[in-house]
C-alpha cells in the first residue's frame, strides 16, 4: 500500500563484543523448546567428536531453564572437551558468537533461525515440522522455497537435514501427538547424513574464506573475532 518494495533479507540482533577465542570453533545447540524436536544424544556426542577431531573447539549453547540444563547434562557430561555456555549468553552476545563460528548445528528452534540470520554456516535438523513453513531463512533471504521432504537440501549458507520417512513431515507434535513426545524420524535420523551435511558446510565455508556475507541491511557493527587483537 505504501509502494515500498519487498526486501527478502533478515536482520539479526545487533552483535555485541565477546572475548576473542584462540582457535576456530563450532556451536552446537542440542536442546529445542519441545521434546518432539530433539535429535538423539548419541548423535550430538558423535558430532562433537567429529568436529573436535578436525581441530574445532566445540561450544554448546542452551537456555537457563532447569529442565533444559538437566537434558544438556545428559548429553554433554559424557563428551569431554565441550565448552558449555548454556544459560550464560544474552541474545546479542549469542549473535556475536554465531557470526564468527565456523559452523552451527541445531534443531528446529529459535537459535537455529538466529544462526541462519547471522550468516553463519548452519545445519538445521528437522523432524515432524514442515520446512516449507518453518525452515530457516539465510541472511541474504530465502530466494527459493524449501522442499517438503529431502534428506539434505541447501539454501544459501543453510543446510536443512531430514529423515524423509514415508509421510514426512507429518506436521504433528511427535509420534504421540503432544509436545513431550518422541519423534521416530529424529530418533532414527542417521548420524552419517548429518555429518555429511556438516562436512559440506565446513568445506564451503573454507572455500569462501570464512567471512560472513554482508548485505545492505546487515553489516556486523564490530570486527570479527578472527580480526580483533
Amino acid at each position: 500500500l505504501l509502494g515500498i518494495a519487498r526486501v527478502p533479507q533478515t536482520v539479526p540482533p545487533r552483535a555485541t563484543d565477546i572475548a576473542r577465542r584462540p582457535q576456530p570453533y563450532a556451536v552446537l545447540h542440542a536442546s529445542p523448546f519441545f521434546r518432539y524436536k530433539q535429535w538423539h544424544a548419541d548423535g550430538w556426542r558423535a558430532l562433537a567428536r567429529f568436529l573436535s577431531e578436525r581441530g574445532l573447539q566445540v561450544i554448546a549453547t542452551g537456555g537457563p531453564g532447569e529442565r533444559e540444563r538437566n537434558y544438556l547434562d545428559e548429553v554433554w557430561n559424557q563428551a569431554p572437551g565441550v565448552e558449555r555456555l548454556d544459560g550464560r549468553l544474552s541474545w546479542p552476545a549469542l549473535t556475536c558468537l554465531l557470526t564468527d563460528a565456523q559452523i552451527f548445528i541445531g534443531p528446529d528452534t529459535s537459535v537455529t533461525h538466529l544462526a541462519a540470520a547471522s550468516g553463519c554456516p548452519t545445519v538445521a535438523l528437522f523432524g515432524p515440522t514442515d520446512p516449507r513453513r518453518w525452515g530457516p531463512w539465510p541472511l541474504e533471504g530465502l530466494r527459493e522455497p524449501w522442499q517438503q521432504s529431502q534428506a539434505v537440501q541447501r539454501r544459501g549458507r543453510v543446510w536443512l537435514v531430514q529423515n524423509p520417512l514415508p509421510g514426512m513431515p507429518c506436521g504433528l507434535e511427535g509420534c504421540l501427538r503432544h509436545v513431550g513426545s518422541h519423534s521416530l524420524c529424529l530418533d532414527q535420523m542417521p548420524v552419517g547424513v548429518v555429518l555429511g551435511a556438516v562436512q559440506e558446510a565446513l568445506a564451503e565455508h573454507s572455500l569462501e574464506g570464512g567471512a560472513a556475507p554482508k548485505t545492505s541491511l546487515f553489516s556486523p557493527p564490530t570486527p570479527s573475532i578472527a580480526d580483533r587483537n
